[in-house]
C-alpha cells in the first residue's frame, strides 16, 4: 500500500470516529462533509462497517444527492456499503431521499447511456429492498409509504411525458382523475416540501404538511 493510500485510509477512519464522538456538536457537519468528500473521491477504500453503523443516518441527509448519484450496478465493496447506507437513510428519513431514488429508477428510460442504466438498475435494487421494509419505516400514521412515493413519482413522469393541446389542460383527464380523487387520500408530503429532519422522534403525518387537494387544471409554460 502506498503512503498516499495509507494516509487516505487512516483519514477516512479518523473522520468516521470524529463524527461518532462529536455527534450533535457544532463541528459535526464539517467532519461529515470531509468524510463524504474523501470517501466518494476514494471509493476503493475499505470502510469499517461497524464505525459506519454507529453514526446516525441524519448526518448524511445533506449528502443524499451525491450519495444516490454514485449508485451503480456493480459488486464492489464501495457499492455494498453505499447501498446499505442509502437503505438505512431511506428507512429513517423516507421523505428526504425517497424521491431521489424513484427519479433515478426512471433516469435510464429510453437511454443508451451505460452509467444512467447502471444507476437505474442499482436504484431499482435499493427500492425493491425498501418495499420489503415498509413496516420498519420511521413514520407513523401512514402505511406503504414507499409504494405511495413511487406512485406519485410515476404519475408525475406521466404528466411530464404527455403532450397537451391546451396551455391549461384539465388534470381530471389524466390517470382517470387519480390526482384529484386518490392522491389527497395518500397523506404524504409534497416532493418539494421542506421537511424538518427528525433526529429522535418519528415522522408523524398528522403533524407534517401533506397534500390535501390538487388544482383541477395544469398551467403550462408556452
Amino acid at each position: 500500500m502506498s503512503h498516499k493510500s495509507l494516509y487516505v485510509n487512516r483519514a477516512i477512519e479518523f473522520y468516521l470516529k470524529a463524527i461518532e464522538l462529536s455527534n450533535d456538536t457544532n463541528g459535526n457537519d464539517t467532519d461529515v462533509d470531509r468524510f463524504c468528500a474523501l470517501w466518494l473521491e476514494n471509493s476503493s477504500t475499505t470502510i469499517d462497517r461497524s464505525l459506519m453503523s454507529n453514526i446516525p443516518t441524519y448526518n448524511f441527509i445533506p449528502w443524499v444527492n451525491q450519495l444516490t448519484s454514485r449508485l451503480s450496478d456493480d459488486k464492489s465493496d464501495f457499492q455494498s456499503v453505499l447501498k446499505d447506507l442509502v437503505v438505512n437513510i431511506a428507512i429513517q428519513h423516507p421523505f428526504h431521499i425517497g424521491y431521489h431514488l424513484t427519479s433515478l429508477s426512471a433516469e435510464g428510460l429510453g437511454s443508451e447511456d451505460a452509467a444512467a442504466l447502471s444507476r437505474k438498475t442499482a436504484a431499482h435494487s435499493v427500492w425493491n429492498k425498501l418495499l420489503m421494509y415498509q413496516n420498519k419505516c420511521n413514520v407513523v400514521n401512514i402505511s406503504d409509504v414507499f409504494s405511495k412515493i413511487a406512485e406519485l413519482t410515476n404519475e408525475s413522469i406521466s404528466i411530464a411525458n404527455t403532450k397537451f393541446k391546451s396551455t391549461k389542460p384539465s388534470i381530471m383527464r389524466i390517470s382517470h382523475g387519480w390526482w384529484v380523487s386518490e392522491l389527497p387520500n395518500y397523506n404524504i408530503p409534497s416532493p418539494v416540501e421542506t421537511i424538518k429532519v427528525q433526529r429522535v422522534s418519528r415522522y408523524d403525518l398528522n403533524i407534517l404538511p401533506t397534500i390535501t387537494a390538487v388544482e383541477k387544471t395544469i398551467s403550462l409554460a408556452i
